[in-house]
């Protein structure tokens, strides 16, 4: 590595530190989508190529390809902090109206019931509640034989969760739904180490942090526990891969092999051709194929997650992702000549390139600039449904920062839509009597601020 590509780790280890500066002068920018953004990229391109082992570094990272990805990031997240602050100075567009509480409780629960049902018929088409859970990380699921608009249904769990454990801390909440929500909890940090779904403890961090931050919570206790339980949340995500691989039955790892090994990737076998999962790795492969291949799709790779929204038996000739514009895996394979490794992810900055190619930036400038109002709107408001939105935004970000847009889509869809039905269905018009809105001064009340 040159002294070229230490230069360009300059912008993002400073980025990362001017938020780390916000953080501390105020905890809730712990959860500005500043935050997600610059410190995912310090820990995706310069931390990640600190930990990566010599034979990856030497064989599979290009060094022009890595410098592509530094200048693409280090360009992406200015851009993104510069169109945040624009849109964090615009006053919020409209208040609110308040939250009935009377109608937000049934509509949560309903959505629980919504989810519940997706799941457990996915469920029995796995074979029942035993089979599925009986393999792990879901390894009997039948994924290929179902349906998206069926086993994704479950993702309605997350606001619901977030919604009711917004009461809770509010002192809106009367045992029997408390009992629900510690239940909620408990269902879903079992099914996540079950299954190792790192996404599943990411929105679980989401949730735990973002209404003890964001909302007008009195219950210290519960304030300090939300703060200590998402940094673990955080931590089972990163190490859950390794854990996955250690706990699968015969595996060779031990729990402390797969700590000495979890910020380290595995080389790749002698004969193989298929390369390792590293999310570095991956970017460097993708960014560098497309620019000798000279690929740019102009976005339409991002429109097919809106496509698949129609159901394949009214669409027969509805064609496959890996058809419907570039096929990353098979442009990769072709360019460097070894495949990328089932289920790995290129994150948001290669698959941005290889929708926009030098435009790309120019994303992050409007992801910064949504990101902004959103956050501006729930620090101000501190009402459940903007930090609602708030929590679908950041989740999403997540995804696209660490996976891609499609991933990402999907991670926002399901929490916003949610959000957005809440809102249609538990506001009220607004009262006279100002006291009747949840405050501080006024907890306990029929209303929430939304």
């Amino acid at each position: 590595m040159s002294s070229l590509h230490y230069l360009f780790w300059i912008p993002l280890c400073g980025m990362a530190a001017l938020q780390a500066l916000h953080i501390r002068r105020d905890v809730r920018q712990l959860l500005s989508p500043r935050t997600v953004v610059s410190f995912g990229f310090l820990f995706l391109y310069v931390i990640a190529y600190l930990a990566l082992d010599q034979y990856s570094k030497s064989v599979l990272l290009d060094p022009d390809g890595y410098l592509l990805v530094l200048i693409l990031s280090g360009l992406s997240c200015a851009l993104f902090f510069t169109f945040f602050h624009f849109g964090y100075l615009r006053e919020p567009l409209e208040r609110t109206a308040p939250i009935s509480v009377s109608r937000l409780v049934p509509f949560a629960l309903g959505l629980t019931a919504v989810a519940l049902a997706g799941w457990w018929f996915f469920l029995w088409l796995s074979g029942g509640f035993v089979v599925f859970y009986g393999s792990l990380h879901g390894g009997a699921g039948a994924w290929a034989e179902s349906s998206a608009y069926v086993y994704e249904l479950r993702l309605f769990l997350f606001p619901a969760l977030f919604f009711l454990y917004a009461l809770f801390l509010l002192r809106t909440s009367s045992w029997p739904l408390t009992l629900f929500v510690l239940g909620m909890w408990s269902y879903l940090a079992l099914e996540a180490w079950w299954l190792g779904s790192r996404g599943t403890w990411l929105r679980l961090m989401v949730i735990a942090a973002l209404p003890v931050l964001m909302l007008p919570i009195q219950r210290r206790v519960w304030k300090t526990a939300g703060l200590v339980i998402a940094p673990i949340f955080l931590a089972l995500a990163i190490l859950m891969p390794h854990i996955r691989g250690a706990t699968y039955l015969g595996a060779n790892e031990s729990v402390v092999g797969l700590t000495r090994e979890a910020f380290a990737e595995r080389r790749l076998l002698a004969g193989s051709t298929t390369g390792p999962g590293n999310e570095l790795v991956v970017a460097v492969a993708v960014a560098q194929s497309a620019r000798e291949a000279d690929v740019i799709d102009f976005g339409k790779g991002w429109l097919y997650p809106f496509v698949n929204f129609v159901p394949r038996f009214l669409w027969k000739s509805k064609p496959y992702e890996a058809d419907w514009s570039v096929n990353v895996p098979g442009l990769v394979s072709s360019r460097l000549g070894w495949h990328l490794a089932p289920g790995s992810a290129m994150t948001g900055i290669a698959d941005a390139f290889v929708r926009f190619s030098w435009l790309s930036p120019l994303v992050w400038a409007l992801l910064g600039y949504w990101g902004g109002r959103v956050f501006r709107k729930a620090w101000v408001s501190e009402g459940v449904i903007a930090a609602g939105y708030l929590a679908a935004y950041l989740i999403g970000t997540i995804y696209l920062v660490t996976q891609g847009f499609r991933a990402a889509f999907y991670a926002w869809f399901f929490f916003a839509v949610a959000t957005l039905a809440l809102k249609l269905a538990a506001a009220s018009r607004p009262v006279a009597d100002a006291s009747r809105i949840q405050t501080p001064q006024h907890a306990g009340g029929p209303y929430l601020a939304g």
